[in-house]
């Protein structure tokens, strides 16, 4: 799920060295708008060179903390903010961390490893692996590098400053900037007030009779809990509060905001324990019943669409309704099995892909048999077109029918 340069903020308190820091983290992967932090004109990508650092370049002050990219040294390929992730892609010059109001403790350099099987050129060169090497700083030390396994270098030390020098190809996901500066904790008296609030704060949440509408763990074993209070849904991801489905909560907990790719977060903070909230069991979450068009005003919610015709694009499947359309994505790994053709009700969790709206069902997609196969023979099973409207017998061109397309001339 998952899951604007976006230069994201996420003030948090973190355990280090037995101390409390405040955290600013700046994510390049999740927003195409970066550039603008850095007064960019635009992403770069093939013959287009409008987020290349052409000069050094300091971004906007984020909770006192800036990064400065200079323009390369000695290197063919220019320092730049790329079109895709990982965005952020340096090969020589410098990156320099500073903090106008705090001291920095540490700093995590979270990079892109490639597959070793990756190449990089264009055709006419020699072609070559992507590799890492190891910058150089001016105070404090890093951690070492591993070939091929490791995804962070770490700085430690203390200054209001920090400049990385680079050797080679960097390609940087996030960075994460840790300092002793104090941390303001918000409050927020319900879910629409949290959602509410500037991207990546602290708040303390209160919780009145919520409920967790679906809890899911993935196969690395990131938790999500998404709960529903009278105000509207949020995600908690990797909370670490081991919610459980149609639990009933109570009280405050503090979490850190977050935002990931369109989708607001609930995420841990130092303080996030269920020390202050009432957890009880109760009955099995009701589906809120929408139409598609009122998907992005529910976003994270446990819903439910009635009687949607199933349609296949592109290897992708979608549920449509009148002119409004919505993929289905399965993005709990449920194995689900849908024929174009169908009309089904879908029960689902609301995310966001690619700007736009998609259900990630709980369950399969049960039909509601209203257009389901007569009986006997199968020629006299409905048959719809590629849109999932039903045709008739005179109906020329892609069919789908019994849950198989085929071209009627």
């Amino acid at each position: 799920m998952n899951k604007i340069l976006r230069i994201s903020l996420l003030v948090t308190l973190c355990m280090f060295f037995g101390m409390s820091y405040a955290q600013t983290k700046f994510n390049f992967d999740d927003d195409a708008d970066c550039y603008k932090m850095f007064g960019l004109k635009g992403l770069s990508q093939n013959n287009v060179s409008d987020g290349d650092f052409t000069e050094t370049k300091t971004s906007k002050a984020v909770n006192g903390i800036t990064l400065t990219v200079s323009a390369a040294k000695g290197s063919r390929v220019p320092n730049r903010i790329w079109n895709s992730a990982p965005r952020l892609r340096l090969y020589s010059g410098s990156l320099t961390v500073a903090s106008s109001n705090a001291h920095i403790k540490k700093i995590v350099f979270q990079l892109h490893i490639k597959p070793k099987s990756a190449k990089w050129g264009d055709g006419k060169n020699k072609q070559k692996k992507y590799e890492y090497k190891p910058c150089t700083v001016n105070v404090g030390a890093l951690s070492a590098y591993e070939k091929d396994k490791s995804k962070d270098v770490t700085w430690t030390g203390d200054a209001p400053s920090v400049e990385l020098t680079v050797m080679a190809n960097t390609q940087i996901r996030n960075v994460l900037v840790y300092t002793d500066a104090p941390v303001k904790v918000e409050k927020a008296a319900d879910i629409a007030a949290f959602k509410a609030l500037p991207v990546n704060t602290v708040a303390e949440l209160t919780l009145t009779n919520a409920q967790v509408v679906y809890a899911w763990k993935s196969k690395g074993g990131i938790e999500q809990a998404f709960v529903r209070d009278a105000t509207g849904a949020l995600v908690f991801h990797a909370t670490g509060l081991a919610l459980k489905a149609n639990q009933t909560l109570n009280g405050t907990v503090t979490l850190g905001r977050d935002k990931y790719k369109d989708i607001i977060e609930a995420v841990k903070v130092d303080g996030t324990t269920a020390d202050k909230l009432s957890v009880t069991d109760g009955a099995a979450a009701e589906p809120k019943a929408i139409a598609i068009g009122e998907a992005e005003a529910n976003l994270s919610d446990l819903v439910k669409l009635t009687d949607v015709s199933i349609v296949e694009d592109n290897d992708k499947f979608f549920a449509v309704s009148g002119a409004d359309k919505m993929q289905i994505y399965d993005g709990f790994h449920l194995g689900l099995e849908l024929s174009a053709g169908e009309h089904r009700n879908v029960v689902g969790i609301l995310s966001v892909f690619n700007g736009k709206a998609q259900i990630q069902p709980v369950s399969a997609p049960i039909a509601t048999g209203v257009h389901g196969v007569k009986v006997a023979h199968e020629s006299d099973a409905p048959a719809y077109n590629m849109a999932g409207q039903r045709v008739g017998a005179d109906y020329k061109g892609v069919v789908i029918q019994n849950g198989k397309k085929f071209v009627r001339k």
